[in-house]
């Protein structure tokens, strides 16, 4: 295996990691799991706490740009690795 081709395996799996790393940052912010409500029986369900909007929003931006760096990464391991 020539250095090229490593060099794309650590891309791939950096471009990977960031984009996993980004869909559990949205799946944990949609769940809420530390929300509780009167009216609802899951946490999902609650609204989001005033005090609590602006994290929220700091976090899904943060897993946008992840998402987004993933996939730069992935397309720019795919052309590393080409001869």
């Amino acid at each position: 295996m020539n250095a090229g081709a490593r060099e794309a395996q650590r891309l791939a799996l950096v471009g990977w990691l960031l984009v996993a790393w980004g869909v559990l940052l949205v799946g944990v912010v949609l769940l809420q799991p530390w929300a509780s409500c009167e009216e609802e029986d899951s946490s999902a369900g609650c609204p989001v706490p005033p005090e609590a909007a602006p994290y929220m929003t700091t976090v899904l931006v943060a897993a946008l740009v992840a998402v987004l760096a993933g996939v730069v990464v992935l397309r720019t391991a795919d052309r590393v690795g080409r001869p």
